[in-house]
């Protein structure tokens, strides 16, 4: 029959007592490796219920999860290419003004392994996916993440507000006016 997993809060980090953190999530990964079953890419959700939790859990939810994730992929000795997303709800600024700011900051934190684990994993690739925390609970934000899934990869960052996907870009600045070297006098003073 299947296997059945339950994962701790946070992604395995309760101690068991003996004061070492413990990761429930490698035991599942080598199973399903075992198995043939190991997914090519996996939605890591903890992230949306830490909007109404305290500071620490949001964190922990946010940050914790991804990286216990990794480490157990890595403790597995796991060689398969996945990718992770990272699902937050308002991590992101999206626009101008002061109600462009992100409306789950703490939540932000999940940007942090997103783009550290790839350099450390090779095989993973992340992409945290912001969804419009006025959506985040309906039919809109499971599209948003069908669409999500289906995408290339062209990026580690994709944001959703209003049914529109949004993505950072670099755009190169116009340059400044060029202004003219300070002048130096022979046998000046000058304090540094």
């Amino acid at each position: 029959g299947p296997a059945r997993f339950q994962v701790g809060e946070g992604g395995g980090a309760d101690d068991g007592g003996d004061g070492a953190a413990r990761n429930d999530f490698q035991p599942l990964f080598e199973q399903l490796e075992r198995e043939g079953r190991l997914p090519g890419q996996l939605a890591v959700l903890g992230a949306l219920g830490a909007r109404t939790a305290s500071p620490d859990q949001a964190v922990a939810s946010a940050f914790d999860t991804p990286v216990r994730m990794a480490q157990a992929l890595a403790q597995a000795d796991i060689a398969q290419p996945m990718r992770l997303m990272l699902v937050t709800a308002g991590s992101q600024a999206i626009g101008t003004g002061p109600e462009a700011g992100p409306a789950a900051p703490l939540q932000a934190v999940a940007l942090g392994p997103c783009r550290v684990v790839p350099r450390e994993l090779p095989q993973l690739r992340c992409r945290l996916v912001d969804l419009d925390p006025a959506e985040s609970g309906g039919q809109a934000a499971v599209a948003q993440l069908l669409a999500e899934a289906a995408a290339p990869d062209s990026g580690d960052l994709a944001a959703w507000r209003e049914g529109q996907r949004w993505q950072p870009h670099r755009v190169r600045a116009p340059a400044g006016p060029t202004r003219q070297p300070a002048r130096l006098r022979e046998g000046g003073v000058y304090l540094i």
